[in-house]
C-alpha cells in the first residue's frame, strides 16, 4: 500500500481535508503500477485523463456538498403505475465529470466511495422530503460500504430522521454480501429503520442463492445483461429468468426487470411474471422537480 493510501484511510473519518492532503504523495502514487487507479478513459472526448487533474474540484466537491440528485421511475408492469423512484447521485461542479461511475473511479484512488455513496444518499432526501411524495425511493450503498455496518446503519438513520415516514428501500449489489450472518445483521437494522431491502444487478455475477433463501431481500432487480433482447434471447437464458422468477415469487420477493428500453422487452417481462420494471423506456433519471407529486 502507498503512502497516498495509508494517509487516506487516516482521513476517511475526517471533514476537514484539504486539497495538500492528496496533493503530497500524488506523483509518487502515479508512478506506481498501478495506472488503473490514478487514469480513466472519457469515452465521450476518446481521451485518456490522469486523476490527479481531478483532485482539488473533487475535495472542493466533497466540501461543499455540489452534487445533485436524479430520479429514475419504478413502474408496476401490469399497469405502468410508478411504484417508485431509484435515487442517482451527479455532479455539474468544476471539472469533474458527471457520470456516477467516473466520480467513484475518482473517489477509490482517495479511498472515499463510501463518504461520496453517503453524500449523494443525504442530498437526495433532502430533496425528497422537500416535495409531497410518497413513492418508495430507492436508494444505493456502495460495495466498500459493507465493510462497516455501523458506518451504514448510521448513515441510514440519519436519512430516516430526515424523513421519517418516507417509504425507503436500500440497494445493495449481491457480490458485496460478507457473509450470511453479516446479511441478517443489516436485514434487523433494516427492519428497525423500516427500511426494505433490494438485492441489485441479480444475475450479472455470483447469485447469493444461500442468503436469498435464507434472508430474502424485498426486492431482487435483475441486472440488464439478462433483460436487453430477452424476448429474442436463447430458451435456455428464458428458461433460467423464468425459473428464477419462480423461485423468488416462492421466497415471497418482489421482482424487478431493469435496462428495459423497448416495448417488446416489456411486455416480455409483464408475461413471464416480473412484478416491477425500470429503464428508458418507463422515464430517463430526472431532477427532483418532474417527480410526480401525491
Amino acid at each position: 500500500m502507498t503512502r497516498i493510501e495509508l494517509q487516506t484511510l487516516e482521513k476517511i473519518n475526517r471533514t476537514d481535508f484539504s486539497a495538500s492532503d492528496f496533493t503530497v504523495h500524488i506523483p509518487e502514487a502515479l508512478s506506481s503500477d498501478v495506472e488503473s487507479k490514478t487514469s480513466f478513459y472519457d469515452e465521450h472526448s476518446s481521451n485518456y485523463y490522469g486523476y490527479e487533474q481531478y483532485i482539488e474540484s473533487f475535495n472542493e466537491m466533497m466540501d461543499k456538498e455540489e452534487v445533485v440528485s436524479y430520479f429514475q421511475p419504478i413502474v408496476e408492469l401490469g399497469t405502468t403505475n410508478t411504484i417508485g423512484f431509484e435515487m442517482l447521485g451527479r455532479t455539474f461542479y468544476g471539472n469533474l465529470p458527471g457520470s456516477p461511475e467516473q466520480l467513484f473511479s475518482i473517489a477509490s484512488v482517495f479511498g472515499l466511495e463510501d463518504r461520496l455513496s453517503r453524500l449523494f444518499r443525504l442530498v437526495g432526501m433532502n430533496d425528497v422530503r422537500n416535495i409531497d411524495c410518497l413513492h418508495n425511493i430507492f436508494v444505493n450503498a456502495h460495495p466498500k460500504e459493507m465493510n462497516n455496518l455501523r458506518l451504514l446503519v448510521a448513515s441510514l438513520s440519519e436519512i430516516r430522521r430526515l424523513a421519517p415516514d418516507h417509504p425507503i428501500t436500500l440497494e445493495i449489489n449481491e457480490k458485496s454480501v460478507l457473509s450470511l450472518n453479516f446479511l441478517k445483521e443489516l436485514r434487523v437494522a433494516l427492519d428497525d429503520l423500516n427500511i426494505k431491502m433490494a438485492f441489485d444487478d441479480f444475475g450479472a455475477g455470483q447469485s447469493r442463492l444461500i442468503e436469498l433463501a435464507e434472508a430474502p431481500p424485498d426486492y431482487v432487480k435483475f441486472d440488464r445483461v439478462l433483460i436487453e433482447n430477452i424476448h429474442k434471447s436463447s430458451v435456455n437464458l428464458q428458461c433460467m429468468v423464468k425459473t428464477l422468477l419462480n423461485m423468488l415469487c416462492d421466497l415471497g420477493v418482489s421482482t424487478v426487470a431493469e435496462g428495459i428500453e423497448c416495448r417488446e422487452e416489456y411486455e416480455y417481462c409483464a408475461e413471464i411474471g416480473f412484478n416491477y420494471g425500470q429503464g428508458y423506456y418507463f422515464g430517463r433519471p430526472a431532477r427532483i422537480e418532474h417527480i410526480p407529486q401525491q
